[in-house]
């Protein structure tokens, strides 16, 4: 029986997969939040209270009520025990693309709803 040596890659390709891997976990992450922003925006629009709905909009002039925004994004996002939004987390002053980056900071994932 002959047995084939495993040889260990090149320096060089290990900078080389560290570095692709890097860039295609920024690209993932980044579709996500793409993701997220969109989900949110149309959330905030069907409120009715602001239209159209940017990113930079102001989260506290989108909506009535910052309590139900936290219920609903708990409703239309997953969250791990301990991360969904409770009374007072989401700040009034944000803009929308900030609470984008929060919902995906506490791992929240849009569950089809």
């Amino acid at each position: 029986m002959t047995r084939t040596r495993k040889t260990a890659l090149h320096p060089t390709t290990h900078k080389l997969l560290a570095k692709t891997l890097k860039v295609m976990a920024t690209d993932a992450a980044g579709k996500r939040y793409q993701a997220t922003l969109a989900r949110l925006i149309l959330l905030l629009e069907s409120y009715g209270r602001k239209n159209p709905v940017a990113p930079d909009t102001i989260v506290g002039g989108a909506v009535w009520s910052l309590d139900t925004l936290g219920r609903d994004i708990n409703d239309q996002w997953n969250f791990p025990p301990g991360k969904k939004y409770r009374t007072g987390d989401i700040n009034s002053k944000w803009p929308v693309y900030t609470l984008a980056q929060d919902i995906d900071n506490r791992g929240g994932v849009v569950n089809g709803r």
